[in-house]
């Protein structure tokens, strides 16, 4: 019934407009949690990967003697507790002591719940999804409520008058918690300005607010189970941001998670937000050649992606169409036959992978401004601006800030040689990238499937993929200008720089992300949970939960195909 809900909610505008709203999502949600415990409605209410649980209550191994200790930071009740409840009960099979820490609600604003929906945010479903799940594996979670329960709230008090310049700048207990919850402020915003409108100040008022019994939680918890090493999930929002911070002033290694963009991967770091750099591990195999099968297999893939493939995985929600017609793309664009393209393809405004990249320019808006001054100054040359799809594709994640505003705003008449394809049309990014003499890319994934196929791409942020010696990386905004003007003479990239970006993609997409088969997660919010999943993790038989375990006990690199990646310490790596 969730899954159908959910789907509901993602199609139907009209229902969207009534239950997606405050108060009414968080109480259908938090009643959907209180149904579970009456038999006849659990039946029908119950997600199916909890019903897998309740079919599996069985013992799962452990060992008596506990040699090491981990904390599971596990503050979000959603399919995730899945993933970290299997790795937990891995490391008890191998002696370890695994503890979790999870919400347990209370808190004013949640960056898993968007300013569509709350405050308050559906703390009885999150709760209840989490705890339930958890103790299905046999742990007894400790809430971060139960932590700061004793904390004097009113310390948080003086952060809600704040200006728009202080709040940057809060701290609390020498966490730099200002600085911290931009992330989780934009995601629950789903906007990149923070401090633009009443509403933006609030959220970012509200998220400094709750960090104070959040950073006495987290301070609590490393006191009270002393682990060895954290995992959690990303290390970018709230309260996990908060929880990496602290750890790491204590000298813990933290191994962060995140979805990768194959279907059923997952990505790590250690230390940082998962997802973002790779720079380590790519330094130990970048000078590996692809073998025949390997670049079959990334050369396949990369094709899947191109056609907006549902086997590619995250990339299908954006294309229920595409037009990849060379003539047809010219014809609907009126792009002139003669004139050279450069398509620009943008992020979403509050897109995670735009933090802290910024190089040559201030920031994303101001890159885009940039570029389309520089075209005003080159009329022989037409420049299309692609609008990421996911500005309208992703309905319960709708973007309030949107490019397409900040370009009407800006430019009430762009110039005669930029054109603007709409997040909504159908033209194919990828026919697009083809048709250019060059791409331009901030922090957008195509940048390295595009340099992957031959095509010249210029980076304007510090994506992880640039500096690798396949892209043009603007590093200085004073020689824009010049490095776009040559960009324009139609050339094939070098041979061996297209190597290169290919054997990053393959490292990227494959070797740096992990199979995590147990769990499978769909775009449209299915989840399920292997069956077998007692028995493989009895048997030590699942290869996704036995490289986490192997990366947590010894402080590894994850990752199946990195060469070594289990002979070498992070903390050597590291130095």
């Amino acid at each position: 019934m969730g899954t159908l809900v959910l789907r509901a909610l993602t199609t139907n505008a009209r229902l969207r407009r009534v239950l997606w709203r405050r108060r009414v999502y968080p109480a259908l949600q938090n009643a959907r949690a209180l149904s579970w415990r009456v038999p006849l409605l659990r039946d029908v209410t119950l997600p199916p990967e909890l019903a897998t649980l309740r079919g599996n209550r069985r013992p799962l191994p452990q060992s008596r003697s506990a040699v090491s200790r981990f904390l599971f930071f596990s503050p979000r009740g959603w399919s995730t507790a899945l993933y970290e409840a299997l790795v937990a009960s891995g490391l008890r099979a191998r002696g370890a002591d695994a503890q979790f820490v999870t919400c347990g609600g209370g808190l004013p604003i949640c960056s898993f719940a968007p300013i569509e929906v709350s405050p308050p945010p559906p703390c009885g479903f999150c709760r209840t999804y989490g705890n339930s799940t958890l103790e299905a594996f046999g742990f007894v979670p400790t809430d971060l409520r139960v932590l700061w329960r004793q904390v004097d709230l009113a310390e948080a008090h003086p952060f809600g008058s704040l200006s728009s310049q202080e709040l940057p700048q809060a701290a609390y207990h020498d966490v730099p918690i200002g600085q911290l919850v931009p992330p989780a402020v934009a995601s629950y915003l789903r906007a990149d300005r923070l401090t633009n409108d009443d509403a933006a100040l609030a959220a970012y008022r509200h998220f400094i607010a709750a960090s104070v019994p959040i950073v006495h939680a987290c301070e609590a918890a490393l006191d009270r189970f002393n682990p060895e090493r954290i995992f959690m999930t990303s290390g970018l929002f709230f309260p996990d941001a908060l929880m990496l911070h602290l750890a790491r002033k204590r000298g813990v290694d933290v191994l962060t998670y995140e979805f990768g963009h194959r279907p059923n991967t997952l990505v790590f770091a250690w230390n940082g937000p998962a997802g973002l750099d790779f720079d380590k591990a790519w330094s130990r195999c970048h000078d590996v050649a692809l073998t025949s099968a390997e670049q079959t297999r990334i050369e396949g893939y990369l094709a899947q992606r191109a056609m907006g493939s549902h086997a590619a995985g995250d990339i299908a929600v954006y294309w229920p169409a595409m037009i990849s017609s060379r003539d047809s793309i010219r014809g609907q664009l009126s792009l002139h036959p003669d004139r050279p393209i450069v398509t620009l393809f943008t992020n979403i405004l509050w897109d995670t992978a735009l933090y802290e990249r910024d190089v040559a320019f201030g920031s994303f808006r101001h890159w885009l401004s940039e570029t389309i001054h520089v075209f005003e100054r080159i009329p022989e040359a037409q420049l299309v601006i692609r609008v990421h799809p996911a500005e309208v594709r992703l309905p319960l994640q709708a973007t309030r800030d949107t490019v397409m505003k900040f370009l009407a705003d800006e430019y009430p008449r762009l110039p005669s040689n930029v054109l603007v394809v709409p997040p909504e049309g159908t033209i194919s990014s990828y026919a697009l990238g083809a048709l250019s003499v060059a791409s331009l890319v901030y922090a957008s994934t195509i940048g390295l499937e595009l340099a992957a196929v031959g095509k010249t791409v210029l980076v304007g942020g510090a994506v992880h993929y640039a500096r690798k010696g396949f892209t043009v990386d603007v590093t200085n905004g004073a020689a824009y200008e010049a490095l776009l003007r040559s960009a324009l003479a139609p050339s094939q990239a070098p041979l061996e720089r297209t190597e290169l970006a290919l054997r990053y993609a393959h490292f990227f997409f494959y070797r740096a992300s992990l199979e995590f088969p147990l769990v499978e997660k769909s775009m449209s919010g299915d989840v399920r949970l292997e069956p077998s999943f007692a028995e493989r993790l009895g048997a030590n038989q699942d290869p996704g939960v036995q490289a986490v375990c192997d990366a947590l006990l010894t402080g590894c690199e994850v990752g199946l195909g990195i060469p070594d990646s289990r002979s070498t310490p992070f903390s050597a790596i590291d130095s």
